[in-house]
């Protein structure tokens, strides 16, 4: 399989595919993985941090048309990549650049085969069926199933984040994400009176999220190519939020990180201008850092929370933990002098790893029966697995909150899986 990361060429994109370069190493994610970058020719200049992975270039879509959009290069470098470069691999892994993977990510786990893709479960698009299919695509056939949306008998399926594709059906969907993207932008124009609509009521107008059309446009190319997706809720964790799953196998970090027993905070938006690869002298008293590593997280073992909620500050401390660990083990040791400073604050960010390490484990012993993968965090999973009228015995039901009980889950927990993470 191939994992590969689109993304801009801004400093912000740099730092985070780098941490996702090292959990894709730490966590012995199989295949390879490759950056697709889309720069332009003034944004190639000084770019030190691209050959720290391997990186496809191509040119950068960001302002097509008139229309500045910084997800045009997600749809735009695939697309480019997959025609060009025409990878062997069966199994394509699209991930964002702030995303840490955190155990193998298995396309027989995800079942995927050619015409069924697998996603994580995107609510944001709750007016794709509704206002958009009708008007773009009025005859898709209907989907009379659960399987990538919270309700029954609709047209497209509403995923995102993260795609699990079959190559063949990666080459045929990427010129439609593309186009169907361009078409989602200019929707708003054809279309002025739903600017300010919205068909749930707990749903932001579907005008709101046009920050998200890349997301509309490739299940827009799904639905044209017929490609029916599997959507998954327990996959990613979502900082600061509490995990659907003890041992996520991504954290996907979009939003601030808050310690409820510590001052620590940290949002990605505070460092857009951080520039991963500057060597020391480094500030990293303040939230907002501008270079090197990132203000070091408390250690794990200061933490007093237990339980679920101890697995959650540790998945939190994790995000930062990962990349600071990264850019000392793959960038600042290999290419920066030695300094007093460079070992006591790569020798931090060494420790705190050390310690997540022995607390995962700590964790599981005590709280979650050896094993945080195989797991049941919903107590009353037997009954739970047994009821709807027998439904749930096909594996349906209880899938993320009752993974050991679950028949879904009852071969993959057979097996104990390491604990070990990034």
């Amino acid at each position: 399989m191939h994992t590969v990361v689109p993304s801009s060429c801004t400093r912000e994109a740099d730092w985070q595919v780098v941490g996702l370069y090292y959990s894709f190493l730490r966590a012995r994610q199989p295949g390879l993985i490759t950056r697709l970058a889309g720069c332009t020719h003034e944004e190639l200049k000084h770019r030190t941090s691209f050959w720290v992975m391997p990186t496809w270039v191509t040119e950068s879509a960001i302002n097509t048309d008139g229309d500045s959009y910084t997800a045009y290069n997600k749809p735009w470098t695939v697309w480019q990549w997959v025609s060009q470069a025409q990878p062997q691999e069966d199994f394509v892994l699209v991930l964002d650049p702030d995303v840490l993977i955190r155990r193998p990510i298995l396309p027989d786990e995800f079942r995927v085969v050619p015409g069924h893709p697998a996603a994580f479960n995107a609510w944001c698009l709750r007016d794709l069926n509704k206002l958009m299919m009708p008007r773009l695509m009025p005859d898709a056939p209907r989907r009379l199933d659960y399987e990538a949306a919270p309700y029954y008998n609709r047209t497209a399926d509403e995923v995102g984040n993260y795609y699990f594709l079959h190559r063949e059906d990666l080459a045929n969907l990427a010129p439609l994400w593309w186009n169907y993207t361009l078409n989602v932008r200019t929707f708003f124009v054809r279309y002025p009176e739903l600017v300010n609509v919205s068909t749930e009521t707990d749903a932001a107008p579907v005008g709101k999220s046009v920050w998200v059309a890349e997301m509309y446009g490739h299940a827009l190319g799904a639905a044209h190519l017929g490609l029916r997706y599997r959507g998954f809720n327990d996959t990613n964790h979502h900082p600061p939020g509490d995990p659907v799953r003890l041992s996520p196998l991504m954290t996907h970090y979009g939003w601030d990180m808050r310690m409820p027993e510590s001052e620590f905070v940290w949002f990605k938006h505070n460092f857009v201008d951080h520039d991963g690869a500057q060597c020391p002298p480094w500030r990293l008293t303040e939230n907002a850092t501008l270079g090197g590593l990132f203000p070091h997280p408390v250690f794990p073992s200061l933490l007093r929370s237990q339980g679920k909620e101890r697995n959650r500050d540790l998945l939190n401390i994790e995000v930062v933990a990962a990349l600071n660990q990264a850019h000392c083990r793959l960038h600042h040791l290999r290419s920066c002098l030695p300094s007093e400073e460079l070992a006591r604050e790569c020798g931090r960010a060494a420790r705190v790893m050390q310690e997540l390490d022995m607390e995962w484990e700590r964790l599981a012993v005590e709280h979650f029966g050896g094993d945080l993968e195989c797991a049941d965090t919903q107590e009353d999973c037997a009954a739970y697995l047994t009821s709807v009228n027998g439904e749930c015995r096909r594996g349906d039901y209880g899938y993320d909150t009752c993974r050991r009980a679950s028949p879904a889950r009852a071969q993959r927990c057979s097996v104990p899986f390491p604990v070990g993470h990034i």
